[in-house]
């Protein structure tokens, strides 16, 4: 706040950061942390009495906060300050994120087509339909799905625009994990996106010049770093709570140093050879079934293939 009226971003009317009661309001919040420390036991460890302290007053703060902007008279016409004041922390944070690992993406997959709940979940009410694929192990045994992707960028000579070239990769299907320990991530050490630049001009670098430990822990040995950091992050991407075993779900992670945020980037392309088959619903439209059996039926005769299945959920 004492940086927002230096700069000239707060109203008159804004309360001075400064006030006693604001210095006794922190001195009570680090003492509130210190406590914690001392209130450990083997049932009770460290972390998770913080994770619950914390996590009772962020709730706090949140319905306070729904509040005060529920009762503010004009609001629309003061959005700006409540952002500065009631949802900046929490957007930081989430920006946070995007500084630790890129953006990715997941093609879901599920071991059988047996489940009802999924059916009335993920396919309009039992009316879709469920594709069937034949997955190829790879050296390690682990199955995989061969799909054309983005695979090397250029620039145009005509127009200087970005061109990309696409070829096929086999692609692990991973198995989902269905537990509630997600992977534990410290930030200051898993900056995989910033440059070395910014962490040694900015993140690593304390206002008196003083350079963090954390520099070292990502920089020392950059191969174990670099190790873990992928075993985090695909860890990370493979978790769900224990209520969504029952989909016995596989999944297809993509990441990559090309911007896939445009939709048409990131459709990737399955051989039709893989396709082992089609599974109706148990209400799937009949028009439907006969659309999708003719596309089938061209397809199979311009691979000349015999071998295609349907079925149905009854």
């Amino acid at each position: 706040m004492r940086e927002h009226r230096e700069r000239g971003l707060l109203c008159p009317w804004t309360p001075d950061t400064d006030a006693p009661w604001q210095e006794n309001l922190r001195r009570n919040a680090i003492a509130m942390m210190e406590g914690v420390t001392k209130i450990t036991s083997s049932e009770y460890p460290v972390e998770k009495i913080s994770a619950a302290m914390f996590g009772a007053t962020e709730a706090t703060t949140a319905q306070v906060a729904l509040i005060s902007e529920y009762l503010l008279p004009d609001r629309d016409e003061r959005l700006g300050i409540v952002f500065l004041t009631h949802r900046f922390p929490a957007a930081y944070i989430a920006a946070l994120e995007k500084l630790v690992h890129r953006d990715w993406y997941v093609a879901c997959f599920a071991k059988t087509a047996e489940n009802h709940s999924m059916w009335s979940t993920y396919a309009n009410g039992h009316r879709g339909v469920c594709l069937m694929f034949n997955a190829t192990a790879n050296a390690k045994g682990d199955p995989t799905l061969t799909v054309k992707r983005i695979t090397g960028a250029g620039v145009s000579n005509k127009d200087g625009r970005m061109t990309y070239s696409w070829s096929e990769v086999a692609h692990e299907l991973a198995p989902v994990r269905y537990t509630d320990a997600y992977p534990t991530i410290d930030f200051f050490r898993s900056m995989g996106t910033v440059s070395t630049g910014s962490t040694d001009q900015f993140w690593f670098r304390g206002e008196d010049g003083s350079t963090s430990e954390c520099r070292q822990a990502m920089y020392a040995d950059q191969d174990a770093w670099r190790s873990d950091y992928w075993q985090t992050f695909g860890d990370s991407t493979l978790c769900k709570t224990r209520e969504w075993a029952h989909e016995e779900e596989y999944r297809i992670v993509v990441h990559s140093l090309f911007d896939l945020r445009p939709q048409e980037r990131r459709k990737l392309e399955y051989r039709f050879t893989d396709l082992a088959g089609i599974v109706f619903g148990a209400r799937t439209d009949i028009e439907d079934k006969l659309k999708i059996m003719r596309i089938i039926d061209a397809k199979c005769a311009k691979e000349r293939r015999s071998d295609f299945k349907f079925f149905e959920i009854r």
